[in-house]
């Protein structure tokens, strides 16, 4: 859901849906960071959420790798409302 979507939202359509802790999906822009133009941005109401989760494994071997995982809690694990700058170039 994008950050209107989200905002346009009852109480109790949130209520138990599983999407309170979410963060709402970028409306436009790019993930190809050479396509981002030198400067200083401000970022404002800044939300992270993992998409995939990874832990350190160790084989039998002593050998450590990074293995796929699933989340195993419901606590919230998305972090929101941030603000601050970044310097690109």
């Amino acid at each position: 859901l994008t950050y209107h979507e989200l905002q346009g939202l009852t109480y109790l359509q949130v209520k138990g849906s599983g999407i309170a802790n979410t963060c709402p999906v970028v409306e436009f822009g790019t993930s190809d960071m050479s396509e981002v133009k030198p400067g200083e941005y401000k970022l404002e109401n800044f939300c992270m959420e993992p998409t995939s989760f990874t832990v350190k494994e160790e084989d039998a071997r002593g050998r450590e790798e990074f293995v796929q995982t699933k989340l195993l809690t419901r606590l919230t694990y998305g972090l929101s409302g941030m603000e601050g700058k970044v310097q690109i170039g």
